[in-house]
């Protein structure tokens, strides 16, 4: 057996910067956390991870609720930052180099380096960031 190290980047831009972008719709987004007794890492790794702990404390119907919030944060994103026909696209994303040492949920975007109008209007709040892997 072997052993792979290989690396992968992402534009990532912060959650404030996303509250800034399409506040309504954040707003409605952190408001079903709770109930779902989810923060944002919790969150991240569900999504990218497809795993959602609905046999504790989160219901399949609080966890419905937080992902459709979150479906119309994304749609409304993309429509906050289109220009001249080209936006941004959202990605959740959950990088655990360490296997649970030190995860890290975040929020990418798509969209950026083609340099349309839109990731031009944006790029001083989105970062290029770079990650390691083992597979």
């Amino acid at each position: 057996m072997s052993v792979e190290f290989y690396a992968f980047e992402r534009d990532v831009i912060e959650w404030d910067d996303i509250k800034r972008i399409v506040p309504d719709e954040a707003a409605a987004f952190e408001e079903k956390l709770p109930a779902a007794e989810m923060d944002m890492e919790d969150f991240c790794r569900g999504m990218c991870l497809d795993d959602w702990d609905t046999d504790g404390d989160e219901s399949e119907e609080t966890v419905e609720a937080v992902i459709d919030a979150w479906n119309k944060l994304e749609e409304a994103f993309t429509r906050a930052t289109t220009i001249e026909g080209a936006g941004l696209e959202l990605e959740v994303e959950y990088h655990d180099p360490d296997y649970d040492e030190h995860p890290v949920g975040f929020f990418s975007v798509e969209g950026v380096r083609q340099l349309t109008p839109a990731g031009a209007r944006y790029e001083d709040v989105i970062q290029r960031r770079q990650f390691t892997g083992i597979g």
